[in-house]
């Protein structure tokens, strides 16, 4: 990149930090582009010339944020680890990440049951077919798992949906607790909780 567009996706990224912090502050309903602007030290207008509106802003830090775990997500599955271990690996680095990008948590958690396409008309071609792809991943680990006779006999998106479930409860415990201590002192918790449940 040339100096002119080093800069522009520096600004990009002034932007989304700023929204970042307004969002995990106030919610999506109640944020505005003037706190965002307020925050960023730009202006309104120049927000415009980044997003086209306060939903293409919310939109692309969900986008990011699942880009960011679908690489962790990648780099577990196509290890040479065994499935049990890839689920352990997997627990650890979402638990690392998410502790240290809490408001992306804050932000995903809260508006993920209504990604629709009334209140967020592009979230169903921007932001499912990413979660969806998180979720096809893990599940390969899981199908692997039952082949080899590590996991029991179930069917395998349940057995991620049930991880997922079990990670989203935890971190959303340790938000509302007010982010007592590490995150990641409760991977072990986690890990026996659902292999003791998984594993056959």
């Amino acid at each position: 990149m040339n100096r002119r567009e080093r800069e522009k996706q520096r600004r990009r990224k002034e932007i989304l930090l700023a929204a970042m912090t307004i969002f995990a502050e106030k919610g999506f309903d109640t944020a505005t582009l003037d706190d965002i602007a307020e925050k960023a030290e730009f202006s309104k207008g120049a927000i415009y010339g980044y997003f086209k509106s306060k939903d293409d802003l919310f939109l692309s830090l969900i986008e990011e944020g699942l880009n960011n775990l679908s690489e962790i997500i990648k780099s577990v599955v196509e290890s040479s680890s065994s499935p049990i271990k890839q689920i352990e690996d997997l627990i650890q680095k979402i638990f690392v990440y998410l502790e240290k990008n809490k408001d992306f948590f804050r932000i995903f958690a809260p508006e993920r049951g209504g990604f629709t396409e009334k209140k967020h008309p592009e979230a169903l071609k921007r932001i499912l077919p990413k979660h969806q792809k998180n979720i096809e991943m893990v599940t390969k680990v899981m199908k692997e798992g039952i082949r080899m006779g590590k996991l029991k006999k179930v069917e395998p998106r349940v057995l991620t949906f049930t991880l997922f479930g079990i990670i989203h409860s935890s971190i959303g415990r340790w938000v509302m607790e007010g982010e007592k201590g590490a995150l990641k002192r409760d991977v072990k918790a986690i890990t026996t909780i659902f292999l003791d449940g998984a594993r056959r």
